[in-house]
């Protein structure tokens, strides 16, 4: 019998931590802290692991990394791209601990079959499924809307946990690309997690007429997504990249009419803590703002504005995987279902909040 217990990230905003027991080990989905701060898991109940996969490398799902070796020193599984996310995030782990992951296909965790997929989230983004128990599925962040980086429809599973970060939000990515590459103001600075939604900012909002300019972590991304050869994009993504990059300023040198796309504060090469500094600049957050966070602060200070942009499921796309894989139960990760009626209607008697979960 398989057993599906979540530490955190169960219907509602908590970083991720999911136990699944399964052919006699313990394998930790994710161990993240956010997205308010200092928001963890609670160790006391992760209980022994035998082994950890990382879905990507943004803080809310690795966040709590540091606790790796109060955890026995497990070995981690996780694609090459999220291992490299890992540095500038002080999570250093040793060489010896890391087991890379193809971005797609048939892999073995403590000789446990598993198939990954790209999740369109994050550079390197994974999803997990296990062929047991008419298939488990845990998808992490994703976004089959991405117009940059590769989603991997998963297999049948009969057990999906789905991130439900915009709980019923109904509007599309394409509809805020154009509210975005219409309405920003001439000059904002447009904050970005690392490996994630900057470089699909820069190419459409470019594409969309507007200047833009990036810091060079942001520069670095999408150089390394123009040339790579792993398949985080396909080949058209990597020649408009490629056509891209002389049409990019640098966020050093931009000018008045120029948006600036940074990666946030927590990443140890930003440069946004400057900008914050420089008066009269405005800040668009296009993701989520957790509370006494820069970006909370900045709201407050009225030299920020929100502006959205999808790197997770609207409710229609949580609709489409629930039929997709023929779910029988679905469980809502990183985000509350009382703030998804419409979402919660649509899956019935699918969803379910049951933890531990036997399976």
């Amino acid at each position: 019998m398989a057993v599906l217990t979540s530490v955190s990230g169960l219907n509602g905003k908590l970083p991720a931590a999911f136990v699944l027991e399964l052919r006699g080990k313990r394998i930790l989905l994710d161990l993240g802290e956010g997205p308010e701060p200092g928001v963890r898991p609670d160790a006391t109940k992760l209980g022994c692991i035998d082994a950890i996969f990382l879905s990507h490398a943004h803080g809310d799902h690795v966040g709590s990394m540091d606790l790796w070796e109060s955890l026995g020193s497990p070995p981690v599984y996780a694609s090459a791209a999220t291992f490299r996310g890992l540095v500038p995030q002080g999570i250093n782990l040793p060489d010896a601990a890391c087991h890379v992951l193809p971005l797609v296909g048939a892999v073995e965790i403590l000789g446990i079959p598993f198939t990954v997929g790209r999740s369109g989230h994050a550079i390197g983004g994974l999803w997990l499924h296990a062929p047991d128990n008419g298939g488990i599925l845990y998808m992490g962040d994703w976004s089959r809307e991405t117009t940059i980086l590769a989603f991997d429809t998963p297999p049948k599973a009969a057990t999906v946990i789905t991130d439900v970060s915009y709980c019923d939000r109904p509007q599309t990515l394409a509809e805020q690309i154009d509210d975005l590459a219409r309405d920003a103001p001439a000059g904002a600075v447009l904050p970005v997690p690392q490996m994630g939604r900057g470089t699909e900012l820069a190419l459409r909002l470019t594409e969309a007429g507007r200047k833009v300019a990036v810091c060079p972590v942001v520069e670095s991304e999408i150089r390394m997504l123009a040339s790579e050869r792993e398949g985080h994009v396909s080949d058209a993504t990597r020649e408009a990249l490629t056509q891209l990059m002389p049409r990019l300023g640098r966020s050093v040198e931009a000018d008045a009419e120029s948006l600036i796309v940074v990666v946030e504060a927590d990443h140890r090469e930003s440069i946004l803590p400057s900008l914050v500094q420089q008066e009269g600049r405005h800040f668009i957050l296009t993701g989520h703002v957790a509370a006494n966070s820069l970006g909370d602060s900045l709201l407050q200070q009225k030299r920020a504005s929100r502006m959205p942009w999808n790197v997770h499921p609207p409710r229609g796309c949580n609709l489409w995987l629930a039929d997709a894989v023929a779910a029988e139960r679905v469980l809502p990760a990183f985000g509350a279902i009382a703030d998804a009626p419409h979402l919660a209607a649509g899956l019935g008697a699918r969803l379910s909040l049951s933890s531990p979960l036997a399976l």
